[in-house]
This record gives structure tokens, C-alpha cells and sequence, in this order.
């Protein structure tokens, strides 16, 4: 009876257990367009270095808004890339780093900033060289 009792206890936490993880989403793989991406994330010392770009890229534009004085909605276009970078240097030092929602954050900020760039009619020289 003891043993019985036992067996039946053990896979009961067994079978919990396997419908637990069955579940869930696995963190290293991602759905996108239908079909499954693996994505390996940026390794912590490389986290710093991607950060870095967007704050230069954003210097970089700023001065150009200045440079081709930019009308009030492009500035504000800016102001909401500035408040995206806030947010994205605050998850940097936070001590739970999601690196996967931290390079699609950074990949947006870009985009928004190159449009904001193609908006202003900056000649391609003076574009800021992402890579």
C-alpha cells in the first residue's frame, strides 16, 4: 500500500511537472512570421556596445535637427526616440536583463531615428554609419 501510495505521488509531481514545461514558451525560440527563429542572445559584455549606438546615433541626429532647424513634430518625433533610449539604458542596469526585448528596443530606435534622418533630407554621406 505504501508503495503504491508513493508511486502514485511521485508521478503525479511527475506528470505536473512535465505539463509545467510543456507550457511554457521556451525562452530561445520565437515565433515570427509563422515560422520558428532561434535566437541566441548578445552576450553581456556586447550589451554595452549595442546600447552605445543609439546614444551616439541619437547625438548624431539631434545635431542635424539643429543643423537643418527640423519643424516642431519632427522634434517631437526625437523626444519620443529620447524617452524609448531612457528606458532602454535603465533595463541595462537593471540586474534582469531581458536581451531579447533590449535588441528588438534597440533595432526600433534605429529605424526611428533613420526615418527621422530620411525626414530631414540629409544627404546618405550624412547619415550616421550604424555598422
Amino acid at each position: 500500500m505504501k508503495k503504491s501510495t508513493i508511486f502514485s505521488a511521485l508521478l503525479a509531481v511527475s506528470l505536473a511537472g512535465f505539463a509545467v514545461a510543456a507550457s511554457g514558451q521556451d525562452d530561445e525560440s520565437r515565433m515570427i512570421n509563422g515560422r520558428e527563429q532561434f535566437y541566441h542572445p548578445i552576450p553581456v559584455d556586447r550589451l554595452l556596445g549595442e546600447v552605445n549606438h543609439p546614444n551616439r546615433m541619437m547625438t548624431h541626429v539631434e545635431r542635424a535637427l539643429r543643423t537643418y532647424r527640423a519643424p516642431k513634430p519632427i522634434w517631437g518625433e526625437y523626444e519620443h526616440v529620447r524617452k524609448e533610449a531612457a528606458v532602454v539604458n535603465l533595463q541595462l542596469r537593471s540586474k534582469a536583463i531581458d536581451r531579447f526585448r533590449l535588441g528588438k528596443d534597440i533595432e526600433h530606435m534605429h529605424a526611428e531615428l533613420h526615418h527621422i534622418e530620411e525626414e530631414l533630407h540629409i544627404p546618405v554621406q550624412g547619415h550616421y554609419q550604424w555598422r
